[in-house]
């Protein structure tokens, strides 16, 4: 399923680089796939795409969680805070190195290493101690609390670490690995205290101090285990200027890296001398946005013309890192070297300088390219070129539209949008036709039916740099050509139009194929309707989703293959068919087939909708794609009468565009098959976790779709009830309309299609329950009731059906067991099936049902095993 909870907060992370991993730059998931280009696209962009603004700054994380369907709704009360952030404590810092394992966030995993760097803490009044930045991979300057008891330190949890602008808060809790699931009943952090060390207790690889999300209690994927702090009693001295020494400010010129992009650098720095030893102040600092240790100093020697500033340099604490000035060596880390002009008074830097957290490995904040300048004179700026401009007298003509597909090496976008177009004469002016630069204006000239733009217009200048447009011609860069039909007012591009970095060879960071410029208006995708009074008819859709997978060492992809049991509406009128339920995301949508004889064809592109989701929205098509042909195309679909069967041809797209592929869902192996409702005992539920402390007591729970002989129910007559057992005494739990701010009546039973977006998630993924006192229940269950082949009533609530025509259609309730009970716990809570085998009368052995006499023989949870009979 497409995850779409999406959540930002800053992290004062470094990137380490080299041997290692990189910690912190995390990509902008947008779906739930990467972007899948044409295998053409592919090779093209890895061959010549940059990044540009392709990802968000990497000091930025992610919060992918569970399913949200369109909605409006703002943040309400999931909003609460444990604690309030401390940001500012007051008493006596004393800085500590830190040792230890822990997790990190990155790209979408979760990955190990050793702890680096220092830790800040703060002994104040009261005996009171505070932490910063508790947790190594994320770091946002804020503290937590502890109170020294005897030669511990005893931490109350949880705490606020991050407060969110959206209301979902980070806080720091213990954390199950395995489940990645906050252990709310764990409530303090205890570190011991030995001498010069602090060292946490009771943690280990699986078990973890970690940031965990207020709303859900999920781990965010950093923590932090056999943490020990010892102090740092001798702290490197930075450099200073030596007394009388009188500094020059330098104009200092280039770019600089931010982890994102690269920067442009127009700063002033001081430089002084002192025989060979040259002291540069202000070094450090990129633009206003990277203002990193403006009074540090480092100390250079100069050598012929060649400066050098030793690696590992110590400049200063920034936040709670140490900071040291490194170069970039042949196999890694080395010395920083300028090469001096004494007639020109410049320092010209020969290599890469990093703003780095580690005095010997690559682990910057920043780094500044080779090639910068600090010079005694003012540099001339460079010419800025002119931007293309309607000559005077010429007037645009406003109702043009563009039309393409944009690509970046994130995937495809298609463009469809209002421009304007000039001529003069045998002169045409195109506007739009720069992504990035969307009012820029190209001039080109027509002979013959063509319309020639030359290579190399300049477009507009931003954060990245001056940018280009010109025509992708044999693997490199030319003029753009479009042939220009004037009875009908349409430009054809002939060749991609390439957005480049400059202008003298392919640098590129994004170019639009298949261009089209017409005079018209931009025709919006429309939705399709169904007649009045349309009559449909259940199917059952079995499918194969692919999915990729990414190997996070080495980076390379595979896809991976899911078989699906999905529902679909199907409906007739005359030779138009029509299929509701192909958008996961939007299962009200339509599209709109034609039948011609047996065979029925749904042209491609057709729009499904746009979905909401808090502050994003996502437009998605019905897209017919053909593997073989590595093409978009109508989606076919043969129908046999007598099964009563839709098999269809090719894959099923749900897109991101009508005409670029930008999957966020792919199957393959698709058939729609006459469902045929079977009364029967449902499998059994699993409960994935149930939490009932702190703020939002809730349960994940996994509701199957298929009974106990494998036929698929109908997820329309499908329920789940829930129970609560306080010491022996079991209730099943009510579902109010004062609870539950969604729900007009109240339930008992909850529909398994049921999804607030809010409280209750389909299929039970996520059920909060509100119920009061429920945080002193000692168990949890959980039932499933299938009404298939019944007619079910409108309002379900406290309804209890045990059978229908001798037909049982409950499962087990399948609990979970929270606390123990008071006294003996005699019952062991947690016991359920984790393996079924079918064995026949002749002993064969299968993991689905025989026709007749099966023995079925039952692995449970604890271990034992539970042998029944089944006659199928």
């Amino acid at each position: 399923m497409f995850m779409k909870k999406f959540y930002y907060f800053l992290l004062a992370s470094l990137v380490l680089i080299g041997a290692g991993t990189a910690t912190a730059k995390i990509a902008n998931l947008k779906g739930h796939h990467a972007k899948v280009p044409t295998p053409e696209q592919a090779a093209f962009l890895q061959n010549n795409l940059k990044s540009k603004g392709a990802t968000i700054a990497f000091t930025k994380a992610i919060k992918s969680g569970i399913e949200l369907k369109a909605t409006d709704k703002v943040v309400g009360k999931r909003n609460l805070k444990a604690t309030p952030l401390i940001t500012n404590p007051t008493g006596e810092k004393k800085i500590y190195d830190r040792a230890g394992n822990g997790y990190y966030y990155s790209n979408g995993s979760i990955g190990q290493q050793a702890q680096t760097g220092i830790i800040n803490i703060v002994f104040g009044e009261d005996n009171k101690v505070y932490f910063q930045d508790i947790i190594n991979y994320a770091q946002g300057g804020t503290f937590i609390e502890g109170t020294i008891e005897g030669d511990q330190i005893i931490v109350e949890l949880p705490q606020t670490i991050v407060e969110t602008a959206n209301g979902y808060n980070l806080e720091v809790a213990w954390v199950n690995v395995t489940d990645r699931i906050a252990d709310r009943d764990n409530t303090q952090a205890i570190f011991t205290i030995d001498g010069n060390t602090i060292s946490l207790e009771g943690s280990d690889e699986n078990y973890v101090l970690g940031g965990v999300w207020d709303d859900d209690d999920t781990w965010y994927g950093a923590g932090d285990y056999n943490s020990v702090y010892t102090l740092k009693e001798d702290l490197p001295e930075a450099i200073t200027l030596p007394e009388g020494l009188t500094a020059t400010p330098y104009y200092y010129t280039g770019k600089f890296y931010d982890g994102e992009s690269q920067i442009s650098l127009n700063n002033t720095v001081n430089v002084a001398k002192d025989g060979t030893d040259i002291y540069f102040q202000g070094l450090m600092t990129g633009d206003a946005d990277n203002v990193i240790l403006p009074e540090a100093w480092v100390k250079g020697t100069l050598d012929g013309n060649t400066v050098t500033i030793p690696m590992g340099q110590y400049i200063g604490m920034y936040g709670s890192n140490m900071m040291y000035v490194v170069g970039r060596g042949t196999s890694g880390a080395g010395d920083v070297t300028f090469t001096y002009d004494p007639d020109a008074e410049t320092f010209t830097l020969d290599n890469n300088m990093y703003v780095n957290g580690k005095p010997d490995a690559i682990y910057y904040y920043i780094y500044h390219l080779a090639g910068n300048v600090i010079s005694l004179n003012e540099p001339e700026p460079e010419p800025v070129p002119e931007l293309v401009t309607l000559p005077d007298g010429v007037e645009p003509e406003t109702d043009w539209v563009v039309k393409g597909t944009f690509n970046t090496n994130q995937g495809g976008e298609d463009i469809n949008k209002a421009t304007q177009v000039a001529f003069d004469g045998d002169d045409v002016y195109i506007q739009g036709l720069a992504y990035y630069f969307p009012e820029a204006w190209i001039k080109g000239t027509i002979a013959d039916g063509i319309a020639t733009f030359a290579g190399g217009q300049f477009v507009g200048e931003d954060d990245y740099g001056q940018e280009y447009v010109f025509g992708y011609v044999d693997g490199g860069i030319g003029d753009i050509t479009m042939t220009y039909d004037a009875e009908n007012n349409i430009f054809t591009a002939q060749n991609e139009i390439v957005e480049n970095e400059g202008n003298e060879s392919l640098s590129m960071w994004a170019y639009t194929s298949n261009v089209e410029v017409y005079k018209g208006e931009v025709v919006e995708p429309e939705v399709v309707v169904v007649p009045d009074g349309l009559e449909t008819k259940k199917y059952t859709w079995t499918a194969t989703l692919i999915e990729s997978e990414e190997d996070q060492e080495t980076g390379e992809s595979t896809p991976v293959y899911t078989e699906e049991n999905l529902f679909v509406n199907i409906g007739l009128d005359g030779d138009d068919v029509y299929v509701q339920g192909l958008c996961v995301d939007m299962p009200e949508a339509w599209v709109k087939g034609t039948k011609e004889g047996n065979v029925v064809t749904f042209p491609t592109g057709q729009y499904f909708g746009e979905q909401a989701v808090l502050w994003y929205s996502f437009k998605h098509f019905f897209v017919g794609y053909n593997f073989d042909a590595e093409a978009i195309e109508d989606v076919v679909a043969d129908y046999d009468e007598e099964t009563d069967t839709y098999t269809v041809r090719n894959w099923i797209i749900d897109n991101e565009g009508q005409n670029a592929l930008n999957p966020f869902l792919i199957h393959t192996d698709n058939v729609w098959g006459a469902f045929k409702e079977v009364q029967g005992k449902p499998q059994n539920p699993e409960i994935g976790s149930v939490n009932l402390s702190g703020n939002y007591p809730n349960v994940r729970l996994n509701i199957p779709l298929t009974d106990v002989n494998g036929n698929v129910m109908n997820p329309d007559k499908v329920f789940y009830r829930i129970f609560s057992d306080f010491d022996k005494t079991i209730s099943q739990l009510e579902f109010t309309p004062e609870d539950y701010e969604s729900l007009e009546e109240t339930l008992t039973e909850i529909p398994y299609n049921y999804d607030d977006a809010y409280d209750i998630y389909r299929g039970g993924s996520i059920v909060y329950l509100n119920q009061a006192g429920i945080a002193d229940a000692n168990r949890i269950g959980v039932q499933i009731v299938n009404y298939s082949g019944m007619d079910v009533p409108a309002n379900p609530a406290g309804r209890t059906v045990l059978d229908v025509d001798g037909i049982e259609n409950e499962s087990d309730i399948i609990w979970f067991k929270v606390k123990n009970y008071t006294g003996i716990d005699d019952i062991n809570a947690n016991v359920f099936a984790t393996g079924v085998r079918y064995f026949n009368a002749a002993g064969q052995q299968s993991k689905t049902p025989f026709r007749g006499v099966n023995i079925v023989v039952k692995t449970m949870s604890d271990g034992s095993v539970q042998v029944e009979k089944l006659v199928k």
